[in-house]
């Protein structure tokens, strides 16, 4: 192939990478912001794998400039030399100015990986998380000393169901059901047919929902914003430590109404 129809080819691609590169970097950034992996996906896709395309569409990326520098080397040679050294500059084997420029690269990329993996931190539990309030403002109840257990003092309807109906009915009531989850059947949280149960009657310990309503699991995405007041969490962990009762309902209440139309009425 002649060397202009390699050169526009060369650049086709080029550009079709970088316009890649800026669509799924969008997608990253806006459509799939950072702890939705678990809750939202993009035509079928999750976050971390549109994180996978972006990646790769930079190596490409990458490897095209590469080959599109090495077609116009000598160029890039020449002209070096003449601003850099001046015409009256020696002679230069083009092999070993290029040897010599990837070297200077590859050590670069060396040094930056290396001191990357060796200047990785964990985040302190007391730095903020998401842009939310510091974590000590909401200690985990796993290890935090509970107040005295509530007990049956804990009325159901009308303390422990309000906290489902105000905090997440709008992601998880008739309208929406992210993760397949809804906080008005009992069956979601005692264990329906192939899920484990949230709610582990009498042992609020060992019980997944405080762990998710008390932002104590990182891996969950949006895990921040799953977080409660104490005062909530601790009602969560006596109505389970006294048994989680849900007795049926005889009269609608406005939080029954709420559930019927599927608004939200507020998110931690």
């Amino acid at each position: 192939m002649k060397r202009a129809p390699l050169n526009l080819l060369i650049d086709g691609i080029a550009a079709v990478l970088f316009v890649g590169m800026l669509a799924t970097a969008y997608v990253i950034r806006y459509v799939l912001p950072p702890g939705t992996h678990r809750v939202l996906s993009l035509w079928g896709m999750h976050r971390h794998q549109w994180g996978e395309i972006h990646f790769w569409l930079s190596v490409g990326l990458i490897v095209v400039l590469l080959v599109h520098l090495s077609l116009h080397w000598n160029w890039v040679v020449t002209m070096v030399k003449r601003h850099v050294a001046g015409d009256k500059a020696p002679a230069t084997h083009l092999f070993r100015a290029g040897l010599a420029t990837v070297l200077v690269l590859v050590t670069g990329l060396v040094v930056f990986a290396w001191q990357a993996h060796l200047n990785v931190q964990p985040i302190a539990e007391s730095e903020p998380v998401d842009g939310t309030l510091p974590a000590e403002e909401f200690p985990n109840p796993l290890t935090a000393t509970p107040r005295e257990k509530l007990g049956n003092q804990v009325p159901f309807w009308k303390e422990v169901y309000p906290i489902f109906t105000r905090s997440c009915v709008g992601c998880h009531g008739p309208g929406k059901q992210l993760g397949g989850f809804r906080v008005d059947q009992p069956e979601d949280f005692f264990g329906k047919a192939g899920h484990k149960p949230l709610v582990v009657p009498g042992n609020s310990a060992a019980s997944p929902l405080i762990e998710i309503v008390s932002g104590a699991r990182p891996d969950m995405g949006m895990a921040a914003k799953h977080r409660l007041p104490n005062e909530e969490i601790d009602l969560l962990k006596g109505w389970i430590d006294a048994g989680a009762d849900w007795p049926p309902k005889s009269q609608p209440t406005a939080e029954d109404k709420t559930l019927t139309d599927g608004k939200s009425v507020r998110l931690p």
